[in-house]
């Protein structure tokens, strides 16, 4: 069975094309916090306001908060509220750079 040289070569690109994206998706999982924190949460509130409380409320009662944010009217997709309540919960250190940043 002979196999085409072109077929080999499109997959071995292919496969070069998707590993920095996979390696993404791990590494900047934290930096997505921040960012998330930034794009949701700051379309109503000064960032000071999540801030201050960062692990001192518990998962439950981020939940809670967030759930209450939606029902006000915030746009923030089942897997969001999810990752924000860990993220507030849990800080990453990515996370605590962005709350203490000027």
């Amino acid at each position: 069975m002979e196999t085409n040289p072109a077929k080999k070569l499109t997959l071995v690109l292919m496969l070069l094309l998707c590993l920095p994206a996979l390696a993404m998706t791990t590494e900047q999982e934290p930096a997505d916090c921040a960012a998330l924190l930034h794009s949701r949460c700051e379309m109503c509130h000064f960032n000071t306001r999540f801030c201050q409380k960062l692990g001192q409320k518990s998962k439950s009662a981020w939940k809670r908060t967030i759930k209450a944010m939606v029902g006000y009217g915030a746009k923030v997709t089942a897997e969001e509220q999810q990752m924000i309540q860990d993220c507030l919960a849990a800080p990453t250190p990515a996370v605590q750079d962005y709350c203490n940043a000027p």
